[in-house]
């Protein structure tokens, strides 16, 4: 396989991964904005910073609901926004098309373009539904590539892109939670502790069901 292939498969398998983790993010925001002892314009910015998107939020911009929104889900020039990862996932499998089943183009195609036609209005006003259709979406490319790929380097370096991705945002999580969200040791174990845990283990996809 060549390297140039190799390269592509990665890079798509992380703008998916990401696109998922972006998802559950802001869904976490949300959740922890919507308690009033809790949402505090930290919530959001942890968000914000635990996605690796700070630098894109304009300067003196308060970091909520709504430019949150914006930014993680619907800004193309932001590499780490759902919209922009979807983008460059489609571009990263349409040069290695040969490389995937028809199940996964197709899943991945059409997603990239229910999203390509998303606006501001309709992003706030059916948000939760809209991150679940993003985590239903990348459920479903990898259950194509589980179910219909060969077992060889392409299925290898695809998975690869994946972990890597997975794993660089559990990091993120876990600093964000340590230096940003819970600043003070002294509410360590409390209500406070406990809720924020619970919401990084949800954009983890670790609550038990």
């Amino acid at each position: 396989m060549l390297s140039r292939s190799a390269e592509n498969l990665f890079w798509l398998s992380r703008y998916m991964e990401r696109a998922e983790a972006t998802a559950r993010l802001i869904e976490m925001g949300r959740r922890m904005a919507m308690l009033p002892s809790l949402g505090t314009q930290d919530d959001w910015l942890s968000v914000v910073r635990a996605s690796g998107s700070a630098a894109f939020l304009p300067e003196g911009e308060t970091a909520n609901e709504a430019s949150v929104i914006d930014l993680l889900l619907l800004r193309e020039d932001n590499p780490s926004s759902i919209r922009s990862s979807l983008s460059r996932a489609r571009a990263n499998a349409k040069s290695v098309r040969t490389a995937m089943t028809r199940q996964m183009w197709e899943t991945l195609n059409d997603g990239w373009r229910m999203l390509d036609g998303l606006d501001g209005a309709g992003a706030v006003r059916d948000l939760s539904a809209h991150l679940d259709w993003v985590a239903t979406l990348t459920a479903t490319f990898r259950g194509a590539a589980e179910a219909s790929m060969l077992r060889d380097d392409r299925y290898d370096f695809l998975r690869l892109g994946g972990y890597v991705e997975r794993a660089d945002m559990t990091l993120r999580l876990l600093d964000v939670k340590y230096y940003v969200l819970l600043p003070e040791t002294e509410v360590i174990g409390g209500g406070r502790d406990h809720h924020q845990w619970t919401s990084v283990l949800g954009a983890l996809s670790g609550m038990r069901a």
